[in-house]
């Protein structure tokens, strides 16, 4: 996957936009959110993802590996510093998310 962000105006929300698309594709968020405690072999992560095929789970791996925001270590898959940021920026959303679902019956 190749990703163009244009960098030239900081109030574009282009890279946002981005993001959002790179994250809504099928295994891409589970995968960061699978690694954000340490690494994880691919079985293991095949495993936490549930109905992912193995093969689409590899597209994914390559796709964000790419984006630097995973790699491949000796213990596994484990999340680059800039996919660990991520997941710091993810966790603020869950007081939303909260405060959100309580508007849903159960």
């Amino acid at each position: 996957m190749k990703i163009t962000i244009p960098q030239k105006d900081a109030t574009n929300d282009q890279p946002l936009l981005a993001l959002f698309d790179i994250l809504g594709q099928n295994w891409s968020l589970r995968i960061i959110w699978s690694l954000k405690d340490g690494p994880c072999k691919f079985r293991e992560l095949l495993y936490r993802c549930g109905t992912s095929s193995p093969t689409t789970l590899n597209k994914r791996i390559k796709e964000l590996k790419n984006l630097h925001l995973l790699e491949l270590s000796k213990d596994g898959y484990i999340l680059t510093p800039l996919g660990l940021s991520l997941c710091t920026q993810l966790n603020l959303l869950k007081p939303w998310t909260k405060e959100w679902a309580r508007k849903f019956p159960s």
